[in-house]
């Protein structure tokens, strides 16, 4: 029996945007459209016309929004606008302070919840003082002071987080229009295990191997 292990090279190599900073750079654009609905081609258009977008994050956007429908663009839009994680690694990022790889997004989010919890216990008290300044500058506009409440709103931000990444995968990735490779035969394997969240192995090569997805396959919360 023959299996086959894939991650986000797999999808890079068919030249899929699915690195975090294409997510990250999404987020960027699609944040540019907070004050009109995503989808809205006037709203678009009015932009474009002001110079506060570019012709090619015109159609960039559009593509986007199509993709996946109004509902969901809304969604995907709602859950970035201000969320503290985009904004922090948006920073991290500008300062060239993390990784590239999901692994490093992944750990680096352990790391703020372990600095939080190092900060509380500095702490005397259960309001923040001591919390470290690249963290603060994140939350200073959501009149949080108690580690409580903050650990409540890290969670709730975590959650927005997990749902764009779903839509960004499931519905954008999913629709971009993408060649077979050469470098493998699909043919010889009876088993595919999956480390991303995305169908291509699926999508085109085989509907009938069986792929199991370790950490689930995008679409599956909104299908």
């Amino acid at each position: 029996m023959n299996f086959l292990i894939i991650g986000n090279g797999f999808d890079i190599a068919h030249e899929l945007p699915t690195s975090y900073n294409d997510f990250l750079d999404m987020c960027k654009l699609v944040r540019k459209f907070l004050f009109g609905k995503l989808g809205d081609k006037v709203s678009v258009e009015r932009r474009y016309k002001r110079g506060k977008i570019s012709e090619e994050e015109m159609t960039k956007v559009e593509i986007f929004a199509k993709s996946m429908g109004a509902l969901l663009s809304y969604n995907f839009q709602n859950n970035v606008s201000k969320n503290f994680w985009i904004k922090y690694f948006s920073n991290k990022r500008n300062k060239k302070k993390v990784g590239e790889k999901w692994v490093d997004f992944e750990e680096e989010i352990r790391n703020v919840l372990i600095r939080v919890r190092q900060a509380e216990e500095n702490d005397t008290n259960d309001e923040i003082i001591k919390l470290d300044a690249d963290i603060k500058e994140c939350i200073y506009d959501k009149k949080i002071i108690v580690y409580s409440d903050l650990y409540n709103y890290l969670f709730e931000e975590h959650k927005k987080l997990v749902l764009a990444i779903d839509i960004y995968m499931g519905y954008y990735i999913s629709s971009i229009d993408i060649a077979k490779k050469t470098f493998f035969n699909s043919n010889s394997f009876n088993y595919v295990l999956s480390l991303n969240y995305t169908n291509t192995f699926r999508r085109l090569y085989d509907l009938n191997t069986e792929v199991c997805f370790i950490h689930g396959c995008a679409r599956e919360i909104w299908d």
